[in-house]
Formats: C-alpha cells, structure tokens, sequence
C-alpha cells in the first residue's frame, strides 16, 4: 500500500466573510437543537435495507418516513485499499423521515440516523445549550456542532477508534476511543475537535477539526423546490449553509454535503519593489484591501469567537 499522500493546502476566499459577521453574530442566538443526551435522533430510526438493496453509490439506507434526504460526506485524503486503489469518496446516505415530526427533520437528526444504523460511520459532535445568561436571561439551546466525521474500512474494527491529544498536540489524554452505541464521539468543547486523532489514518476515513486542524463546510442542496434525487454528489448543486445543523430543516428531497477543508495557511509575502514590505507589492496592489482574494481571515476575525454549532457554516 502506498503511503496516504497529504492534501494539497488550498486557499479559501474569504473576501465576504466581514459582510456577514454580523449575521453570525445574530444567528449564534437563533440556532436552536434537540439535547437528546446521546445523539439518539428517533425512536424509530431503522435499517430500511442493507446496502446492495440501495441505489447504486448509496451506502445505507436508514430511517422510516414519507420523505427522503440524502448525505454526502467527502474526505478529500486520498486513501487507499490494499490493492492501491482509492477509497471510495466522497459517500453518501439515504434517510427517510416524517418531515412534520421536529425529532425527524433536522440536518443533525440525518447525521444521527446515519451515525447509529451504519456501524462503519461516526461522528465526533458537541452540544452546548446554553448563551450569554449575562443579563439574566435563561439561555436558549445553540444545538449541535459537527467536528468530525468518519467511515471504517477495516473489517477487524469496523470503526475508527481515536486518540486525544491535549492542546499542544504532545501528550495523549486517551488511547483507542471508540463511539457510544449511537455512532457517535461526545467531545467536551468545540475546540476539542482539533485534538481527535484516527488511529488508522492510512485505511480509514476520518477528519475532525475546529480552527488549527481544518474543518467541515456545511453545504445544502440549492434548489429546494425540485430538491436534489441523484445518487452521485454534484457539487454544483450545493451552496454553504447560512445555518447550522440543528437549525437546518429538511424538506422531502433535501440534501446535505460535508466537505473537509483543510486549514487555511496565509501565503508567503513576496519581495516586492518597496524592499519586501508585504502590505504592498511592485503594481501598487493594496495587500490590505478585501478585494485580494488571499487575504488573511485571521486579520480581520478571530475564528475562536464563532461558536462551534456555527463552525461548518460556510462563508460565501
């Protein structure tokens, strides 16, 4: 087996992300999940078939309900099977569920319906009920964040155990965790999300972060009149979510992306006439200005003050 190749760092455009952070602001306040303890989304999440009785390129279909959703989870880490040939990415899921019933129809409730019917995929999620109580107020639930997600491929296992290092990345809090009987990894923070390692990082998929480590993006299907029926991702049909998971209300035909980013890395200045002043170049370009499609989120936003039910939420 070849050796797992790294993914190439990619810059993010970031040129809009000051327009909306108002908007975020806002929405931390709006966001609103179901804390059903252990991510157990419905009494009645089943195994509708197993998976050669699916559509070609789905996984599982799971889940009860006059309506469909479908969930795309692509990892982007190029791994291989014992042949050297790729692992199949991105994957996908189908759900059924009673779009009326509100245990049902929410983004997070797919990823838990998937989480405990497939033994092979888990998800590392945190909840966290609460706002700023400051003035008095009682707080209002900010529901789920998504930090990390994964797919076993070793028949041994059949799930990505991990390990947890602490914030400096040298010393090992646990070893070999492995999900509770719903699929899923309980952090205690959002930003614990970065320190969830895979112990099989060559034959399974697994990614999970918050800032330093990368992200998930949250993208939905575009067209929710017609709604998205394809069995294959199109990535053109999607667009980033404007809202978390537990916020995010599924429609018959709905769908879900996931896609790992890995974390954004500000170019190398180049030299430039001025003697190598990075906040300008030799055309007289504005480094500074918002219109660089290269400028640096970091100096304009600390990604720490997003709350993490809001971390995936993607910025047009």
């Amino acid at each position: 087996m070849t050796k797992k190749s790294e993914f190439p760092v990619t810059a993010v455009r970031w040129h809009s992300i000051f327009v909306v952070l108002i908007a975020l602001a806002l929405m931390f306040f709006a966001c609103s999940g179901d804390n059903n303890g252990g991510g157990d989304s419905s009494s009645s999440v089943a195994v509708l078939s197993s998976s050669s009785d699916c559509p070609a390129g789905i996984q599982l279909c799971v889940g009860t309900g006059s309506a469909t959703a479908r969930l795309f989870v692509q990892w982007n880490d190029d791994i291989e099977d014992e042949d050297d040939n790729l692992r199949p990415d991105p994957m996908a899921w189908i759900y059924r569920f009673n779009p009326a019933d509100t245990s049902q129809n929410k983004g997070i409730h797919m990823i838990f319906a998937v989480a405990k019917a497939d033994s092979r995929f888990s998800a590392l999620v945190y909840y966290d009920p609460t706002i700023d109580n400051s003035t008095g107020g009682t707080g209002k639930p900010l529901g789920w964040a998504v930090g990390g997600l994964g797919y076993a491929f070793n028949d041994s296992t059949y799930v990505s155990t991990l390990t947890l290092w602490d914030s400096t990345m040298t010393t090992i809090l646990e070893t070999g965790l492995e999900p509770n009987s719903n699929g899923l990894f309980i952090a205690d923070s959002g930003r614990a999300f970065d320190f969830y390692k895979n112990d099989f990082p060559d034959t399974d998929h697994w990614e999970s972060g918050w800032v330093t480590a990368g992200f998930w993006s949250y993208q939905i299907n575009i067209d929710t009149v017609a709604g998205y029926i394809l069995d294959t991702l199109d990535a053109s049909k999607f667009d980033w979510s404007m809202v978390g998971a537990s916020t995010r209300v599924l429609k018959d035909k709905s769908a879900d992306y996931y896609e790992w980013s890995p974390p954004w890395v500000p170019p190398t200045p180049s030299s430039s006439s001025n003697g190598g002043d990075p906040s300008s170049s030799s055309n007289g370009e504005d480094l500074s200005s918002s219109s660089s499609e290269e400028t640096s989120a970091s100096a304009k936003i600390n990604p720490n003050l997003i709350h993490p039910a809001n971390r995936n939420i993607r910025i047009k």
